[in-house]
C-alpha cells in the first residue's frame, strides 16, 4: 500500500468524521479517480479478512461501520509500500511494459503497474520515448486506444536485453 493508502485508513478509523472523495482528493491532490482506486485497494485488503468493505453514498461520502477499525490488526507497518521509484527506474519499468504488451497500454495502465499517478507518468513520457528512441523504437500514440511500440522485433529484443543489463548508471553495457 502507498503512503496515501494508508493515511486514509488512519482518517476513515474516525468514525464519527463524515469523509467524502473529494475531500481526499484534494487534501493529496489528485483526482477523485484516484481516490476511488485507491478506495478499491482497501476494499480488496478488508475483504480478505472478512471486513465489511467501503461504500459510497451520494455525494461521494465514503461510508464505513464499526468493524473497519479492524483493519489495523490485519496490517502493519511494515507491510506498507515504502519503495518509491526514481524517475529512472519508472522509465525502465514503463519502456519494458511498452515493449512486452500485444495490447495497447493507457498511461493509466502503466500508472497502475508503477503505482503512482497519471500525471507523474504524463511527465515522465518525454523521456521514455526518448530512452526507447535509443534503441530505434518509437512510442506512438493512438487516440482512444494508448501507447503502442512501433520497430523491428529484433530492435525490441535487442532494447530489452540490453535492458536487463544496463547498470544502476544509466549507460548501456554492450
Amino acid at each position: 500500500m502507498r503512503k496515501r493508502t494508508i493515511s486514509m485508513i488512519k482518517a476513515l478509523s474516525c468514525l464519527e468524521q463524515n469523509i467524502t472523495i473529494c475531500d481526499f482528493a484534494e487534501q493529496f491532490q489528485v483526482s477523485q479517480r484516484t481516490i476511488r482506486n485507491d478506495l478499491s485497494e482497501i476494499n480488496e485488503v478488508l475483504k480478505i479478512h472478512g471486513i465489511s468493505e467501503l461504500t459510497l453514498e451520494k455525494g461521494g461520502k465514503i461510508i464505513r461501520d464499526d468493524s473497519f477499525l479492524e483493519v489495523f490488526s490485519c496490517i502493519s507497518e511494515d507491510d506498507f509500500y515504502k519503495y518509491k521509484l526514481s524517475k529512472e527506474e519508472r522509465k525502465k519499468i514503463a519502456s519494458a511494459l511498452l515493449i512486452s504488451s500485444s495490447e495497447f497500454l493507457t498511461l493509466s495502465d502503466i500508472a497502475e503497474h508503477l503505482f503512482v499517478s497519471r500525471a507523474t507518468i504524463i511527465n515522465d513520457l518525454k523521456e521514455i520515448k526518448s530512452f526507447m528512441g535509443e534503441g530505434n523504437l518509437k512510442v506512438i500514440p493512438y487516440a482512444k486506444k494508448g501507447l503502442r511500440v512501433e520497430g523491428k522485433e529484433s530492435d525490441k529484443r535487442l532494447f530489452l536485453m540490453k535492458l536487463a543489463s544496463q547498470n544502476s548508471g544509466g549507460g548501456w553495457n554492450i
